[in-house]
């Protein structure tokens, strides 16, 4: 089964309010937002846990109206085509929002840099959770791991943002997609490669 952008909007109601969006309906703005909210919200509790210099300042809640603001925003001059393109647009906002908030209290200047570091550790693909660390080399890592993912070729980040953002299996994904599960296979190994290279080790995985 699909999972969809959010627990009670499939892909026909999202598609047609796509439809009416293309039309000029500006509720249908409104409806597609109230669909990705569940998800946005979903998406920044379990990211800010990776961010926890930032979750020392900011609320899940912040994140969430963050995002919801940049989805807000791109609506208002971008229809996506279809169902994945919205999830994946969800994903690149909730993304861009915890990057903002990271350089902001990130650096020897910022609030991060000016408190305790208490250690921990945090692995990307074992979901293993940093205690309450507010090390700003993690920042720095967390940051840098979502700037490489707005770097990925297209094809890989479609995938990046539906398994690791979104929290889809490769067989959801796929169908999300409307390509092979091998396709989806063969391109989550490969962001798992060059995400490995460029973060210096760090063990790759696939997403529980």
């Amino acid at each position: 089964m699909v999972v969809h952008l959010s627990e009670t909007a499939n892909t026909q109601e999202i598609n047609q309010c796509l439809i009416r969006l293309r039309r000029g309906d500006d509720t249908a703005r409104e409806q597609l937002l109230q669909m990705a909210r569940s998800r946005l919200l979903k998406m920044a509790r379990r990211m800010l846990k990776d961010f926890s210099s930032v979750r020392s300042w900011e609320e899940t809640d912040d994140v969430l109206q963050n995002a919801l603001l940049r989805l807000c925003r791109t609506l208002d001059h971008v229809v996506p085509e279809s169902t994945a393109a919205l999830m994946r647009l969800a994903a690149r906002d909730i993304r861009c929002a915890l990057i903002d908030m990271a350089r902001h209290y990130g650096g020897p200047q910022g609030a991060a840099g000016n408190h305790e570091v208490r250690g921990g550790h945090s692995s990307v693909f074992g979901r293993v959770v940093a205690d309450q660390t507010q090390d700003p080399v993690q920042l720095t890592y967390w940051t840098e791991f979502h700037e490489l993912v707005n770097r990925l070729p297209d094809e890989l980040q479609a995938v990046a943002d539906l398994i690791w953002y979104h929290g889809l299996t490769q067989a959801d994904a796929a169908a999300t997609l409307g390509i092979s599960e091998r396709t989806v296979q063969r391109h989550w190994r490969e962001v798992c490669f060059q995400l490995y290279s460029a973060l210096g080790g760090i063990p790759p995985g696939v997403l529980e």
